[in-house]
């Protein structure tokens, strides 16, 4: 488990690849406006599947060279207070980060 700033795309985007996935958000981790997403991995990866890409029920964008303003960490607090999992984070040439959300899935028993 690590914290990363949000707008550190090169930070997020690095540990994404290497099999982390970001599970929460803190928007005080560091102390107050210090926001931090919260990323973990799992050690036991035999049954590990690919995130689910579609579904998107929604998104924040923010950029990556300015610290979070007040609407995006407002709207990553609810996001993950609702419950909802980052499904996609990517780094657009124009340095603008989008950051989509969907409903975790339900794991069905058998």
């Amino acid at each position: 488990m690590l914290s990363v700033r949000p707008e550190n795309a090169a930070a997020v985007l690095l540990r994404l690849k290497l099999g982390y996935q970001i599970s929460g958000f803190d928007q005080d981790f560091f102390g107050r406006g210090k926001a931090r997403l919260i990323m973990e991995k799992s050690l036991y990866t035999a049954i590990q599947q690919q995130p689910e890409t579609s579904g998107y029920i929604g998104r924040v964008l923010f950029s990556a060279n300015d610290p979070l303003g007040e609407d995006s960490l407002m709207m990553l607090s609810l996001a993950f207070g609702a419950g909802l999992v980052a499904a996609s984070y990517q780094l657009e040439d124009s340095g603008l980060i989008t950051m989509q959300f969907r409903r975790p899935k339900q794991n069905i028993m058998v």
